[in-house]
C-alpha cells in the first residue's frame, strides 16, 4: 500500500464525494452529540472513579441549601399567618371603634355602630346602628 492509501483507509469514495466513517468529520473528530466509542479500559476507569461529578453539589452543600430554603419558607408562612391573625383582630376589635370616632368627629355627633356583618375592599356592612341626639 502506498502512503496515500494508508492515510485514507477510513474513507470510502463515492462518485461525487468522499464518505468518512459514521460520526467523524474529515479530520477524524467526532460530531457533537455523538456518543464516543469507549473501549473496556475507558469503561473500567469511569466505573472505578469514586469522585462525584464536579457539577453536582456535595451532600453537605445540599443540606445547607435545604436548610436555608426550609427556613425561608417557614418564615414566609409564619409572617403570612401572623398578618392574617392581626388583620382579623384589627377588623373585629379595633375597626368599629375607629370608624365610630372618625365618623363622629366628621358629623360632630356621637355615633354608635352595630356589629360588623361583612366587609370587602369597597364596602362594610354593620348591624343596628344609632345616631343619638
Amino acid at each position: 500500500m502506498n502512503q496515500d492509501s494508508e492515510q485514507n483507509s477510513d474513507k470510502q469514495t463515492t462518485n461525487d464525494h468522499e464518505v468518512y466513517p459514521k460520526g467523524k468529520d474529515n479530520h477524524g473528530r467526532s460530531y457533537p452529540g455523538d456518543k464516543p466509542n469507549l473501549d473496556s479500559a475507558d469503561l473500567s476507569r469511569k466505573e472505578s472513579s469514586n469522585h462525584p461529578p464536579k457539577n453536582r453539589p456535595s451532600r453537605k452543600n445540599r443540606n445547607w441549601q435545604r436548610t436555608i430554603v426550609s427556613t425561608i419558607i417557614f418564615l414566609l408562612l409564619g409572617s403570612a399567618g401572623g398578618g392574617l391573625l392581626y388583620g382579623w383582630h384589627f377588623i373585629q376589635r379595633k375597626l368599629i371603634p375607629l370608624i365610630e370616632t372618625e365618623a363622629g368627629n366628621y358629623l360632630h355627633r356621637p355615633l354608635e355602630l352595630g356589629n360588623l356583618k361583612s366587609i370587602s375592599l369597597a364596602n362594610a356592612s354593620f348591624g343596628n346602628s344609632a345616631l343619638p341626639a
